[in-house]
């Protein structure tokens, strides 16, 4: 197996894409939703278009943030993801 840890300014990327599409199997998200929430259609856009199929995105938050999870998690749902598990 192959790991690329990759940083991405999402806002960034949804303008002027760099990273490769379809190229990722699992984006881990952390503490990246609280008080941005004009940015999460950027956000969307690039998990569509970097997510191999079949990938995975894993969401962290910290449980005092948790509000901004779940309605990035209903925003997600709405978007056509599907969400396997909430804690």
């Amino acid at each position: 197996g192959r790991c690329r840890a990759q940083a991405c300014d999402w806002l960034e990327e949804a303008r002027q894409p760099a990273l490769p599409a379809g190229a990722f199997d699992m984006v881990i998200v952390c503490d990246c939703l609280y008080e941005n929430k004009a940015s999460w259609e950027a956000l969307l856009a690039v998990l569509r278009r970097v997510l191999a199929p079949s990938a995975e995105v894993v969401l962290a938050s910290a449980t005092l943030r948790r509000p901004f999870l779940e309605e990035f998690c209903a925003l997600c749902e709405s978007a056509g993801f599907r969400l396997d598990e909430k804690k």
